[in-house]
């Protein structure tokens, strides 16, 4: 069930939807986008982050965000706090998987979690203490799967970042987020231990083609920008033309 009064103006669109109609066709393109993923996928990669979060008290619908902070109206009557355990944690996930698994039999799950911190909690705890809660409480939770289900498997990324990359030049200037240093690092790790050495340079490739996407030019008009637009999209029509299920 979807509470439309807190979401009708959902912060994934910067200008609201015009009606609740448009909202439920929005949300129906995006679950038929991740239907049809999750067919195509051999692997999903699913990154546990934090535990935190709140509760319609009457139909049990888990928000993303407090309602009120971003679109609504708070009612302490229709919403709850909640900070999910290792059971509520553990069960959902078996579930998730197992709905996941309904589409698509063969897929693998890879885990890891975030080692981005809170910044702030509810529980009325210090967002020190919250944060450790809600990461051991998660890194529990992979921990259990790998051992309970096939094909489950857990990227040590959040020990990495924790254990190994704890000078200052591995955050990003708001001291939380790895910083592109500890990106580029931690994936270096993650294909020496999940992609054979033949397909670096697919992944290179691949790695190539996002960066460029991600380019902003000065003048969008200049020939050099329209030049490299023109290559860019040349390497992707390559890539595409030999893997059908790449998309850009």
């Amino acid at each position: 069930m979807t509470d439309v009064s807190s979401t009708r103006f959902a912060a994934v669109e910067p200008e609201g939807f015009a009606s609740a109609d448009a909202l439920f066709a929005s949300r129906e393109a995006t679950l038929d986008a991740i239907r049809t993923a999750l067919r195509r996928a051999k692997v999903f990669v699913f990154t546990l982050g934090l535990t935190e979060a709140w509760q319609n008290r009457q139909t049990g619908l888990v928000y993303p965000v407090c309602p009120g902070t971003v679109r609504g109206t708070f009612d302490p009557l229709l919403h709850k706090f909640c900070n999910f355990g290792f059971m509520d944690t553990y069960g959902d996930m078996v579930r998730a998987l197992e709905l996941m698994r309904s589409i698509n039999a063969q897929l693998r799950l890879l885990l890891t979690v975030s080692p981005v911190p809170l910044t702030a909690t509810a529980t009325g705890e210090h967002v020190l203490s919250a944060t450790t809660y809600s990461k051991s409480v998660l890194r529990a939770v992979a921990g259990q799967l790998c051992e309970d289900l096939h094909d489950v498997d857990y990227f040590p990324s959040y020990e990495i970042m924790m254990d190994e990359l704890r000078d200052y030049r591995f955050y990003a200037d708001d001291m939380l987020h790895p910083s592109q240093l500890a990106i580029d690092y931690i994936w270096i790790k993650f294909f020496e231990n999940y992609v054979e050495e033949k397909e670096f340079s697919l992944m290179n490739q691949v790695c190539e083609i996002q960066r460029a996407l991600k380019h902003r030019p000065f003048n969008s008009n200049s020939e050099s920008h329209k030049k490299f637009l023109e290559n860019l999209n040349q390497k992707i029509n390559t890539l595409v033309n030999k893997y059908p299920n790449f998309q850009f």
